[in-house]
């Protein structure tokens, strides 16, 4: 994947075009900022960055449709550290875009049977 996204950054460059990468919260093997930044990071070319989403990363650490109350076990704390984590590790200049948006509560939980 590695060499697909270094490939596609040079080509974007070309153009002076950049890519942000997200994370998203369902991801199979990037579901978190932290992934996604090891990838950018992994790329390694200056004109491809994080995207980073507030819904992905909430809805990752702090929310959880498959509880009533449609929120983690110690979803505070977690975000906090999350966040504080986030602003330790990562470099400026590998922000490209921030992305501010919501959810919704499920009224029926992801449970079995759900149409989800």
């Amino acid at each position: 994947m590695v060499g697909d996204l270094q490939a596609l950054s040079d080509l974007a460059a070309s153009y002076s075009v950049g890519i942000a990468y997200e994370a998203v919260a369902w991801g199979t093997y990037i579901d978190t900022w932290e992934e996604s930044l090891r990838v950018v990071q992994d790329v390694n070319r200056g004109n491809f960055g994080l995207c980073l989403d507030s819904f992905h990363v909430a809805a990752r650490v702090w929310g959880d449709n498959t509880v009533e109350s449609g929120i983690r076990e110690d979803a505070d704390l977690d975000l906090r550290k999350s966040l504080d984590r986030f602003v330790e590790t990562c470099p400026l200049d590998k922000i490209f875009y921030v992305q501010l948006s919501d959810g919704e509560k499920f009224v029926l939980l992801l449970r079995p049977g759900h149409r989800f």
